[in-house]
């Protein structure tokens, strides 16, 4: 005895049929983050008295210590891997290239990641992309990005967690971050540096921020 499908017995083969093929496709994409970013800057000045000349990315900050003007992006936790990076830029203008005159650049744009801690805890990953390079005595300044990030498996290993004593001025329950320095040197923590790094999230008074380091700092 032959079987003929009906309708509806057909109709539900094709949601499976649909089920298999898309659902694979759905697993890849969230192992991939795409990002495709158009840049617009500010000037800002280097002291309140100064002028505005330093290039600053409205997603981003100025870092102070190499002068470069850094996008930043939020990222989910993980680790993450480059695949592909496509880019859009222009060349500094005569009156932008004196402000970075007497520096060097790297001839590509640096791209890294930094961990965001909380209390011990990881709760961002930190896309941050140098927006200057130099090739021979030309500047250049990112304008438009394309980058595919592969989201990279999740460790076996866990994370030391670190416990405080009762008498520990970091067990009052407050929020607390873990900042580090890579070279010595003289670093400046200001309320952009905070901003930035999503430390705080608007304006507190100052005699709610403390600092502190440990026997070798």
């Amino acid at each position: 005895m032959s079987y003929i499908p009906t309708k509806l017995s057909v109709k539900y083969c094709r949601i499976i049929i649909f089920f298999l093929i898309a659902n694979p496709l759905i697993f890849i994409s969230q192992n991939y983050v795409n990002v495709e970013k158009t840049l617009n800057y500010d000037y800002i000045s280097w002291t309140k008295d100064s002028k505005k000349e330093l290039l600053c990315p409205v997603n981003g900050y100025f870092d102070q210590a190499t002068f470069q003007p850094v996008f930043q992006l939020k990222l989910s936790q993980g680790e993450y891997q480059i695949k592909d990076f496509e880019f859009e830029e222009r060349v500094l203008t005569e009156k932008e290239k004196k402000t970075y005159e007497n520096l060097l650049f790297d001839s590509a744009y640096s791209i890294t990641f930094r961990k965001q801690e909380q209390n011990n805890k990881l709760i961002n990953q930190l896309f941050l992309l140098n927006c200057i390079r130099q090739v021979a005595d030309q500047l250049y300044l990112l304008t438009d990005f394309k980058i595919s990030l592969q989201k990279l498996p999740l460790s076996n290993s866990r994370t030391k967690s670190s416990s405080f004593t009762n008498q520990s001025v970091l067990s009052d329950g407050s929020s607390w971050f873990k900042l580090r320095n890579q070279q010595p040197g003289i670093y400046k923590i200001d309320y952009n540096f905070l901003i930035n790094n999503s430390i705080i999230d608007g304006n507190i008074p100052s005699n709610n921020i403390h600092l502190f380091s440990n026997n070798v700092g």
